[in-house]
């Protein structure tokens, strides 16, 4: 079976409403039990055209739904079968961009070490493929995520500079694996005090994710604005970051992003001794992490409640 663009009219129209479930995604605006639906019809037509490959990206497209509306009980068994379908057929490539996405779910849920795991094994199976992958990039960019979130910041800073290194010139075909490299190079460059660069490194991050108006990703960059500001003493404004951050996410319907955003944002207020503030923030993250069952978060909150 060929990876080439379908040339059948249905696949491309299914190729098309996949690739809009996507934007919509990003943009905030799904409605999970209608999209889902729509998503299980589409597999079922995939399979009865023998269109694996269409069939596992539409398994993809369920995993990071699932996960966005917080359906944590059911995206890793989207993004497995999208992996079998792959692997199967002997679709490599396929199968290294199942493992990336489905370590991003995991580095989005804030399990570093499970994410790390994922990623490596999307890398290795990118070294078997015999392309050189326009995705490794990205691969690497989030990989120093994940190493940012365990706090090894020397790691970090070394999968962003690859990420660069790889991108070179080539940078409108590798514009959300810059803004990755650039955001993350910002927490690296304020690990080590060095706001002025930290602060050039975000606002680039922040003309890119404007520039394709990805707000989840924008919501993350203010989140690295407020830690900045926090502590560049030529700084008040880490409180606007956090507001902004909070209202991007609360047009996104992705309850973990928001969560782990507030939970930030409350340990801020609780440094600065806001403690009134801090619980209600806190209180609020308690409550998402404990409809989502994600427990050990939710343990987290309520320490600042």
């Amino acid at each position: 079976m060929s990876q080439n663009p379908p040339s059948n009219p249905v696949v491309g129209m299914i190729n098309r409403i996949r690739q809009e479930m996507f934007e919509r995604i990003y943009r905030g605006q799904i409605n999970y039990a209608v999209d889902i639906k729509t998503i299980k019809k589409h597999i079922e037509i995939a399979i009865e055209l023998n269109e694996p490959l269409l069939a596992s990206r539409l398994y993809q497209l369920g995993g990071f739904m699932s996960l966005v509306a917080g359906e944590l009980s059911e995206f890793d068994d989207w993004y497995q079968q999208a992996f079998n379908i792959a692997q199967e057929h002997q679709f490599i490539r396929l199968m290294a961009i199942t493992k990336m996405n489905h370590g991003e779910a995991y580095r989005l849920l804030g399990r570093y070490d499970r994410a790390l795991a994922l990623y490596q094994a999307s890398y290795d199976y990118f070294l078997e493929d015999d392309q050189k992958d326009n995705t490794l990039p990205l691969l690497e960019s989030n990989i120093g995520l994940a190493q940012l979130g365990n706090q090894n910041y020397d790691a970090a800073e070394g999968q962003f500079l690859k990420a660069l290194a790889q991108i070179g010139q080539k940078t409108y075909d590798h514009v959300d694996a810059l803004m990755e490299a650039k955001r993350g190079l910002a927490e690296v460059e304020l690990n080590r005090g060095d706001f002025e660069t930290a602060w050039k490194n975000i606002e680039e991050a922040t003309r890119l994710a404007i520039g394709i108006n990805d707000k989840m990703t924008l919501a993350e960059i203010n989140l690295t604005r407020a830690h900045i500001a926090e502590q560049d003493p030529d700084h008040d404004d880490a409180p606007l970051y956090y507001t902004a951050s909070r209202a991007l996410l609360k047009t996104q319907e992705s309850p973990v992003v928001l969560a782990r955003a507030l939970l930030d944002e409350a340990r801020y207020q609780h440094r600065h001794q806001a403690y009134a503030d801090a619980k209600k923030t806190a209180s609020e993250a308690h409550t998402i992490f404990t409809n989502l069952n994600m427990l050990e978060d939710a343990a987290l909150a309520a320490e600042l409640m």
